[in-house]
C-alpha cells in the first residue's frame, strides 16, 4: 500500500493548479480513517480493514474499555488483548494503527509508547485536551502558590 501524504488542503490547489489535474489528484488522495472503539468494531475487525480506501485504523482504548464494561482501564489485559487483535488485523492489510496514549505521566507515556511499537504500532497521539489543559494549570497554579 502506498503511504498517503496530503498533496495540499483541499482548497489549497483552487486556481493554482489545472482544476480537473486537482480535482483528480484530490479524489484519489483523499482516503479514510476509521476509528474502532466498541465490541462490534472489534468483532468485525477483519472486514472493517478490508474496506476499500481505508488509509488508517485509529483504535479508541478508552472507550472500547468502558464498551467492554472495564470502565475506562484502558490497560486492562482485555482491552491491550483486544487492542492487539486490532493491531494484527490492520498489519495484515498493511495500515498504518494510531493509538492514543493517554497517561499524565510522561515516563509512563514514554513506556506505552514503547510496549505499542513491539508490536508494531508507529503513531501515536499523546495526552488529550483534558490532560493538556490540566497540566498547564496545575502548573500556574503551583506557581501562584508560592
Amino acid at each position: 500500500m502506498q503511504e498517503f501524504i496530503p498533496r495540499e488542503f483541499r482548497a489549497g490547489g483552487h486556481w493554482v493548479d489545472d482544476w480537473r489535474t486537482y480535482a483528480e489528484a484530490s479524489e484519489r488522495d483523499t482516503g479514510i480513517v476509521v476509528l474502532a472503539e466498541t465490541p462490534g468494531a472489534l468483532a468485525d475487525i477483519e472486514g472493517i480493514c478490508a474496506v476499500d480506501r481505508i488509509r488508517a485504523l485509529m483504535i479508541g482504548p478508552f472507550d472500547l474499555s468502558v464498551a467492554l464494561g472495564l470502565q475506562g482501564d484502558s490497560r486492562h489485559p482485555d482491552v491491550v488483548a483486544a487492542i492487539r487483535r486490532m493491531v494484527a488485523a490492520a498489519g495484515r492489510r498493511a495500515l498504518p494503527v494510531i493509538l492514543p496514549i493517554f497517561a499524565p505521566d510522561l515516563a509512563e507515556t514514554r513506556r506505552q509508547i514503547e510496549s505499542w511499537q513491539a508490536d508494531g504500532v508507529r503513531m501515536f497521539t499523546v495526552g488529550t485536551d483534558k490532560i493538556l489543559l490540566h497540566s498547564q494549570a496545575r502548573r500556574f497554579v503551583d506557581a501562584l502558590r508560592t
